[in-house]
């Protein structure tokens, strides 16, 4: 009866602990500061939003990028959804509604795409 107890009282903690972590797609760490998002907007550093939550433009490593193409990405923060202006890589297009991964604690973390589940409705 007691080892029944025990086992029910560790349950929960450990479906706690596990759902701490998450991974995206083996590689994106949550804890790394990888969320995912979607782009809304692709332009030059001076024609997207001014205030948006997440502001990479003010970050002095990617003050050169200036002249350089910024995205303006909507992701989750405390279930509710935040925008973030990052620095789009050269040599790659990203479009209006992409599923990107983007780094919100490393500015100089380059976008990476998502992969999205397949439609399980067909």
């Amino acid at each position: 009866m007691k080892l029944l107890l025990t086992h029910l009282l560790l349950a929960p903690i450990l479906v706690v602990i596990s759902g701490c972590e998450t991974i995206y797609e083996g590689k994106y760490d949550w804890d790394a500061g990888w969320r995912p998002g979607t782009v809304l907007e692709i332009g030059s550093a001076d024609s997207l939003i001014k205030e948006p939550f997440r502001d990479c433009r003010k970050d002095p490593r990617v003050a050169e990028l200036k002249a350089s193409t910024f995205a303006v990405v909507s992701y989750p923060f405390l279930n509710r959804p935040r925008k973030a202006v990052v620095p789009v890589p050269s040599a790659t297009r990203w479009t209006t509604g992409s599923p990107v991964y983007i780094n919100v604690t490393d500015c100089t973390r380059p976008m990476e795409p998502r992969v999205m589940p397949a439609d399980r409705s067909r």
